[in-house]
């Protein structure tokens, strides 16, 4: 990876973190595209979820999960999901709603964890 080398070289010249970061691209690392799929059950808080490769209904890669709704904000975030206003706007209307979706960009090791949880 160049840009971790670069990283490592700049740290060792004594260039700060932020810096070097914010000079190296910004999704070097390869990402999967995954959906999070939610509905409310019979509590007010809580979501059935269940994460989906791209051909959607076709491979759950998942178990259902219970989230509350914080946890599915938490999900989103981690998952590189709410890149922009409208994406989190677009998910708070949907948790409001009591179902919906959100299309998440998972690292391999992201989606691999995913996997053995299920």
């Amino acid at each position: 990876m160049k840009s971790a080398e670069a990283f490592i070289g700049a740290l060792k010249k004594g260039i700060s973190a932020d810096k070097t970061l914010s000079s190296l691209p910004p999704y070097e690392l390869r990402r999967c595209r995954v959906y999070m799929s939610f509905a409310r059950v019979q509590n007010l808080d809580e979501f059935s979820c269940r994460f989906h490769n791209d051909n959607l209904p076709k491979t759950p890669i998942t178990r259902r999960f219970t989230f509350r709704s914080q946890r599915i904000f938490e999900a989103a975030r981690r998952g590189h999901g709410l890149t922009a206003m409208h994406s989190r706007q677009a998910l708070a209307e949907a948790v409001a709603s009591g179902r919906g979706g959100i299309w998440l960009n998972l690292t391999e090791e992201q989606l691999q964890a995913l996997r053995r949880q299920s």
